[in-house]
């Protein structure tokens, strides 16, 4: 019982807030929500274009296109740190340009109870 609630207390530092589950809920949830790496990372694969555009999708591609850079041109150079030692970017052209990738977070080891029960909060940012 002692373990339980402190994987619960963790759980609620990991998520943002607290939540109450009752009993009903099976130790695995708080177990998964401190352990496992799906929390608290980046979904987004391939997210600074160093293997090219694979997993990104096309919607528009005018003008001269998408382009990778390596390293960033017109920037000041960035630290190897905060890119995770990539110093690949993508780049477009002036004219309207985008991609979308589809996060599939079944196959990302998430649970339909995780997902639809206790609902973690999905951040969206442009930070690397």
């Amino acid at each position: 019982m002692i373990q339980l609630l402190v994987e619960k207390n963790k759980a609620e530092l990991i998520l943002g807030r607290s939540f109450y589950l009752g009993n009903a809920t099976p130790w695995a949830v708080y177990y998964f929500i401190c352990t496992e790496k799906t929390f608290n990372s980046n979904l987004l694969k391939n997210h600074s274009g160093k293997y090219r555009f694979h997993n990104w999708i096309f919607t528009e591609n005018s003008g001269s296109g998408w382009t990778i850079e390596n390293p960033p041109a017109g920037t000041p150079t960035l630290e190897a740190a905060e890119l995770n030692g990539a110093q690949h970017c993508f780049v477009s052209s002036r004219n309207l340009c985008s991609k979308n990738q589809v996060v599939d977070l079944l196959q990302e080891d998430f649970t339909r109870y995780l997902l639809d029960v206790i609902q973690p909060p999905i951040q969206v940012s442009l930070e690397p």
